[in-house]
């Protein structure tokens, strides 16, 4: 999977920004998460060109806002419109003055205490929705029932409040009556796995 990151040519902290990318989407040396994970590859905004097999993250400050020409602006909405894998990060709060921002929700990544940290749970999580060709992601939170339960709880409440992930849990998501063994498959289906050991 290939990933465009967009931004102006005048983008003050263009190597800042690089490595964030280069170091929480290009490649993992880990044991869980080893080797390449996307294709990364960096422009100017006013290079921009409509490809439907990359997504494209784009970030707004406000040298973009300034020196983005409406040519490309339409090219942007262009693209949103056809496929919608296209996700623009706010890194200025001017970035309500451009043509896609009356349309298109945006990462609000300079209201925010941490901006990496915030920009990178949100841009996995609509990078796994793109990939996944899903609206919204679910994670199954998968827990030992001899003390693993709370550590669950803890995490969906996590989750619930800092996150626009969906959680299941067994223990509120299975109703009184219900098919526990056919919900849990029907759940592990459409779910991501997080397995809780305690």
């Amino acid at each position: 999977m290939q990933i465009n990151i967009y931004y102006s040519k005048d983008f003050k902290q263009k190597e800042k920004y690089q490595d964030f990318f280069i170091q929480k989407f290009f490649y993992k040396d880990n044991a869980i998460l080893s080797g390449l994970l996307f294709d990364l590859f960096f422009y100017d905004v006013e290079k921009f060109y409509i490809d439907d097999n990359t997504i494209d993250v784009v970030l707004v400050d406000d040298s973009f806002i300034v020196n983005t020409s409406d040519d490309i602006q339409k090219k942007l909405v262009e693209k949103w419109n056809r496929n919608k894998k296209i996700f623009f990060v706010a890194l200025s709060e001017n970035f309500s003055n451009i043509l896609i921002a009356e349309k298109v929700n945006f990462i609000r990544a300079y209201s925010q205490e941490n901006i990496f940290d915030y920009m990178e749970m949100e841009l996995y999580h609509d990078i796994l929705r793109t990939v996944f060709s899903k609206e919204k992601i679910k994670i199954f939170l998968s827990h030992s029932k001899t003390d693993g339960e709370d550590i669950a709880k803890d995490i969906k409440l996590f989750i619930d409040s800092n996150t626009k992930l969906d959680t299941f849990f067994d223990v509120t998501d299975i109703q009184n009556s219900d098919d526990w063994e056919e919900k849990l498959k029907d759940e592990i289906d459409n779910s991501l796995f997080l397995f809780i050991y305690s």
